[in-house]
């Protein structure tokens, strides 16, 4: 979901809109509480912004936010203490979510970001 929402609003940026929040749940296909609560997530780490007539905007390059920056910000740190036999699983995927958005974007949506 938070993916979803960066790079719609990275589409948005590129094409030089400013998303208002009822335009980018649709496009996202995202419940208002939801998409406010990931959103405020995200102006936390000064990934989005928004203007006071509730539009939205990318703040960032998706080239600086890895997944592992999304994972650990919207799910649960990497760092976390670890049950045993999870090391190798860890490990891995410390590895895939090294991925920037930008690459992402492009391997998996085919977008160009």
């Amino acid at each position: 979901q938070s993916i979803r929402l960066l790079l719609v609003l990275a589409e948005a940026h590129n094409q030089g809109e400013i998303l208002h929040i009822d335009k980018l749940r649709r496009k996202t296909q995202l419940g208002l509480d939801t998409s406010y609560s990931l959103l405020e997530e995200m102006a936390l780490k000064n990934w989005v912004e928004s203007t006071r007539d509730g539009e939205w905007v990318l703040a960032i390059d998706l080239q600086r936010i890895t997944l592992r920056d999304v994972f650990e910000t919207m799910v649960t740190p990497l760092s976390a203490r670890l049950e045993a036999g999870l090391t190798n699983i860890h490990e891995e995927l410390k590895g895939v979510l090294g991925m920037t958005l930008a690459e992402y974007a492009k391997k998996n949506v085919g977008a160009t970001l």
